[in-house]
């Protein structure tokens, strides 16, 4: 089996104390980043304890093969002063050493706010090492190297590598070599996920939430809720961005999304001669025509359209197979719609849902 061409780095700053404590007897700065370089390139190697946690562990699952010699290197700093420096430091040296380097900064991971380090920066870790795997071709493109940073990053790291399939290290500044954390069997509800995709979808963006949960106990797993001002918000907590990138990951959906439906399935819109909220006619139009594989957009009838509070698309939870439509317009008042596709199997459907979400909801 090939080995991982690229490697994720959580960073700390041990490099930082090293310097400031060791033989270079003084705090790098971004005024003194020459000296602090000059200082790392005479060493005798990039394993020498001088030369942090990072570039130590680093440098030891290269020479032990554990992914490949000319790897990209994606170092994940924290949203702080001293990551923005241990960052420029990392790229520089690794840059001189021959290696493609690329930073990544995890906006939110910092240690003024623990609110925001729990509910933002960690979901921003999980993030950005999706967007790799992705940008990689896969999973088996990928190791991470879970040495430095936030303890809690460990925790989150061992998990990310379960769900992600991706190796995961790690080395303690007692040990002599890297260690592999032992894959770990992680079991996803797809039922859960598949059921509630529009939801999860809508926080998946940084920032954001809802002001509504979802009438089922299960989901609350994946969520964090907190109370503003006698309302309750929801967004999803670190679990939950986990679980959602892996099953976007297991079933992306521009590569299941069903076909295209030929000219001959295409049907007109049909909407009921109603009162329909402001709007409404112009966007299922728009979506049933911007969308390949819808073949038509029918209009629902009313019953429920008191509980109508946020544009979304579902299936309904006793009929899988029915993917329905949800407008809202400025002044509150909504209307459903069903959408006819193409697609024939459930992970077809859920790809349509997430690309119907992802284009035309609007809270992302």
């Amino acid at each position: 089996m090939s080995l991982p061409y690229h490697l994720l780095i959580t960073v700390g700053t041990s490099l930082l104390n090293n310097l400031k404590h060791g033989a270079f007897g003084a705090k790098p700065t971004s005024e003194n980043l020459a000296e602090v370089q000059k200082f790392l390139s005479a060493q005798a190697s990039p394993l020498e304890r001088v030369c942090g946690a990072e570039l130590n562990s680093t440098f030891q699952l290269i020479a032990q093969k554990q992914v490949q010699a000319d790897c990209t290197l994606h170092f994940c700093v924290s949203d702080t002063e001293d990551g923005q420096l241990m960052g420029a430091i990392l790229r520089q040296y690794c840059q001189q050493e021959g290696y493609c380097v690329q930073l990544h900064t995890i906006e939110s991971l910092q240690d003024k706010d623990p609110r925001r380090f729990g509910n933002e920066g960690l979901r921003n870790l999980v993030r950005i090492c999706g967007k790799v795997i992705q940008e990689a071709g896969g999973p088996e493109q990928v190791a991470l190297n879970a040495t430095g940073g936030y303890k809690a990053q460990i925790a989150i790291a061992a998990l990310i590598g379960a769900a992600l399939q991706i190796p995961v290290y790690y080395k303690h500044e007692l040990f002599d070599s890297v260690i592999a954390f032992p894959p770990m069997p992680i079991a996803f509800d797809e039922q859960l996920l598949s059921q509630h995709l529009n939801y999860l979808l809508q926080l998946e963006e940084p920032g954001s939430s809802l002001d509504y949960v979802p009438d089922d106990e299960a989901l609350l797993n994946l969520l964090d809720v907190v109370s503003e001002d006698g309302q309750s918000l929801c967004s999803l907590s670190p679990l939950g961005q986990i679980c959602l990138t892996s099953f976007l990951q297991r079933h992306p959906p521009d590569k299941t999304l069903p076909r295209a439906a030929t000219a001959s399935e295409r049907k007109s819109t049909r909407l009921r001669d109603d009162h329909y909220p402001k709007g409404f006619a112009d966007f299922v139009e728009k979506i049933a025509s911007e969308c390949p594989y819808i073949t038509q957009c029918v209009s629902l009838d009313y019953s429920g359209q008191a509980s109508i509070r946020h544009a979304r698309f579902y299936t309904r939870l006793n009929d899988a197979e029915t993917l329905v439509g949800e407008y809202l317009d400025k002044d509150g008042f909504g209307a459903r719609f069903q959408i006819k596709t193409t697609a024939v199997t459930a992970r077809e459907r859920d790809a349509v849902i997430a690309d119907l979400t992802r284009r035309y909801s609007p809270q992302r």
